[in-house]
């Protein structure tokens, strides 16, 4: 089976729905995550003693509850679903655009060169919505208790004037339904973004007066970064924000409005008789009347399901069971992914940050979480830099981040260089001073920094010694003053002793050449 890392913050919302009393299936079903895996993670958070009525976990108990999961040698991939991931859309819009049958699509999939089977194409039409599976049948669920859940949607109104741009823009309708009173709030927007989003959800409990248990959710980017019909794999963002406001998101699936009737209803009656036929200045104005307008009409009118005024049910059985709101507007945090480069710094949105050198991430990928105030990195879950937050063009770079063989460098200082040729010697800090002057720029600096490797390559005995003939004749060149130590050190060392006789050394004599004898005279000259 293919292996899937859970984030932390995934961890921290399954920990926290475990200890309010959710059932495994229902934390698979909030969380994205299944429940083998569920099971899994509960089991560890046990062993590190975790209790469903204990705190919740620790930074460093979620670092280590995200480490005790890590892949396998054995994990796989599915090569079918592989091969037809990248047609997903061109399937989509087959089979819902265009109204062609499934065998049609497989053929056209293999004039394309995607070779799969009929089979195999059937399983992932119906895994990823686009085909209804055989034999669904209509099914009335049961009514939820108040305050237990509400249900969200979008749905696109048309084009209205934006005084900023001076240009009329795309419009939404952020639309939440309380499931059991059937009140709502109308939330217009320009955009669906993780922090516009937040903002629609921050004006509902306010309007509300409370938060729900449960939040059913539409399959907009900003909260699920895949959707998928049984473990939809929601935002880190998202996640966080749930968390912090204590309701567990149910991410619908793709193309299925039973999922989330109530809302996908009141979509229609928000449409015809609050959108149709209306004129809005500015997206603020369309908020002041939206606002008005769910209390005023869409509270007051006799719903067609449960025959009662949704306003009078919400405030007389519903409101007080609603999880308390704060009040405190919610920070929106600002997500990336950076990549460490190799002078140990991150870029995110157009910032450097440092990360520690001793952990050798270069060309690692890490997360990096921007606040209005802090940038916070992680790598794997576990949080290994903060820095102030910096803004477009700016850089934050932690001393301690640096190489320690390059930091006194990298600081540009030169009170760094002279207070360690002071420590050599006074004709070191003499020379130092010469090679500064009085305006030490960069090429005087690295002279500087070359002349105290110096010292501590020979030693600051040598080094003083040559310092001092250096200066008596005016020589300030630190090539040269390493030329100088060289000489130094080759007259200083002892000659080598000759090396020991070897087994078959023989004395020179033994090589003399002798005269030939009369016989060997004749035999050369044979030839033989």
């Amino acid at each position: 089976m293919a292996f899937t890392e859970v984030h932390a913050m995934k961890l921290k919302l399954l920990i926290q729905l475990w200890q309010k009393g959710s059932s495994q299936r229902q934390i698979a079903s909030s969380t994205g995550i299944s429940r083998p895996t569920v099971r899994r993670y509960l089991q560890l958070a046990r062993e590190m003693g975790l209790s469903p009525s204990g705190p919740g976990p620790t930074e460093a108990q979620l670092a280590e509850l995200a480490g005790r999961n890590r892949p396998g040698p054995n994990s796989v991939k599915t090569p079918a679903r592989d091969v037809l991931d990248p047609f997903a859309e061109m399937i989509e819009k087959w089979l819902a655009n265009d109204g062609l049958d499934l065998t049609r699509v497989h053929g056209l999939l293999g004039e394309r060169g995607v070779k799969v089977s009929y089979s195999t194409l059937l399983r992932f039409a119906r895994a990823k919505s686009f085909l209804s599976p055989p034999g669904v049948l209509t099914v009335r669920m049961a009514d939820t208790a108040p305050g237990e859940m509400i249900e969200t949607d979008f749905v696109e109104v048309g084009r209205t004037y934006d005084p900023e741009l001076g240009e009329k823009r795309k419009t939404w309708l952020l639309l939440l339904v309380c499931s059991y009173s059937r009140h709502m709030f109308v939330w217009p927007t320009f955009s669906q973004k993780l922090p516009d989003v937040i903002e629609g959800l921050e004006r509902a409990w306010e309007f509300f007066g409370g938060i729900p248990r449960k939040l059913v959710i539409d399959n907009f980017p900003a909260s699920v970064a895949g959707p998928d019909r049984y473990k939809p794999r929601l935002t880190v963002g998202f996640c966080e924000y749930a968390v912090h406001r204590s309701f567990a998101p149910d991410p619908a699936r793709t193309y299925r409005p039973k999922d989330k009737p109530k809302v996908e209803n009141a979509a229609r009656y928000v449409v015809r008789r609050f959108y149709k036929g209306a004129e809005f200045v500015s997206l603020e104005d369309m908020r002041t009347r939206a606002r008005q307008w769910c209390l005023e009409v869409a509270g007051r009118r006799d719903h067609g399901t449960t025959r009662r005024r949704p306003l009078e049910v919400f405030e007389a059985e519903e409101q007080h069971t609603l999880n308390p709101y704060d009040g405190i507007p919610y920070e929106t945090p600002h997500w990336q992914i950076a990549k460490v480069q190799k002078d140990r710094h991150v870029r995110a949105d157009s910032v450097l940050y440092s990360v520690p050198s001793d952990l050798n991430l270069q060309g690692k990928l890490v997360e990096v979480r921007l606040t209005r105030t802090l940038a916070r990195i992680y790598y794997r879950s576990i949080l290994i830099k903060t820095h102030p937050r910096q803004y477009e063009g700016g850089r934050s770079t932690d001393p301690d981040d640096v190489d320690p063989k390059k930091r006194d460098y990298a600081a540009r200082d030169p009170e760094i260089v002279r207070r360690k040729a002071a420590a050599m010697g006074e004709a070191v800090a003499f020379y130092a001073e010469a090679l500064l002057g009085r305006d030490p720029i960069m090429a005087r600096l690295r002279s500087a920094h070359a002349l105290v490797r110096l010292g501590e390559r020979f030693g600051a005995g040598a080094l003083e010694k040559a310092c001092r003939q250096a200066a008596a004749v005016e020589l300030y060149d630190v090539g040269r003053l390493e030329t100088m130590l060289l000489r130094a050190l080759e007259q200083s060392a002892e000659p080598e002793p000759p090396p020991p006789p070897g087994q078959f050394v023989r004395d020179g004599n033994q090589f003399t050449a002798l005269p030939l004898i009369e016989d060997d005279r004749d035999h050369y000259e044979r030839g033989a």
